[in-house]
């Protein structure tokens, strides 16, 4: 084996231990009890394994949570994919001056901290009676995921190039959209 292939292989070894080592110490965190969760130094793999933080985690109405936040999830998705699609399309398929603008000013709404909108996100879902809901949450995430997801559909949708094309056996210029029905 070459030395080339060697490092590739250790360097590969590295990132996954680096990407599965988180994992592997939240399942040995959670068969820990609860004192061995806090030891110093703190084990690997726990002395005495127990399995009753997931009873308590299944005595909970863990399925109701699951569906909340499927549920919002799901219709922020869709809001997303709606208001993203109606946002890109004349963007990607007129060509006007100002679509470099629009664009880049979707890209510095991203460039904002989410921080700096809590605030006013709070005060509105107040005055609209939505805290605490899952619309008021929506709507909250709608923020920050539809001004990517606009930039996105627009970056990779190129400007239309197509003419207007007459019909046959219609008159008219061939640069003006047909007319009738």
């Amino acid at each position: 084996m070459r030395v080339r292939t060697a490092g590739l292989y250790l360097a590969a070894l590295a990132l996954a231990a680096f990407l599965i080592g988180p994992f592997a110490w939240m399942v040995s965190t959670a068969v820990k009890s609860r004192d061995e969760i806090f030891t110093t130094p703190p084990t690997w793999w726990p002395h005495a394994p127990s399995w009753d933080g997931f009873a308590a985690a299944a005595s909970t109405d863990v399925l109701a949570s699951f569906g909340n936040s499927a549920l919002v999830c799901v219709g922020t998705t869709a809001l997303c994919m709606v208001l993203a699609l109606l946002a890109c399309y004349p963007l990607s398929r007129t060509r006007v001056r100002w679509r470099g603008g629009v664009l880049g000013a979707i890209l510095v709404s991203q460039l904002l901290p989410h921080a700096v909108l809590l605030l006013p996100i709070y005060r509105t879902a107040r005055e609209l009676g939505m805290l605490n809901t899952r619309w008021g949450l929506v709507v909250a995430m709608l923020r920050s995921h539809c001004p990517s997801a606009s930039g996105c559909c627009t970056a990779t949708s190129p400007p239309c190039r197509c003419r207007w094309r007459r019909p046959r056996g219609s008159t008219g210029s061939a640069s003006s959209p047909p007319t009738g029905a």
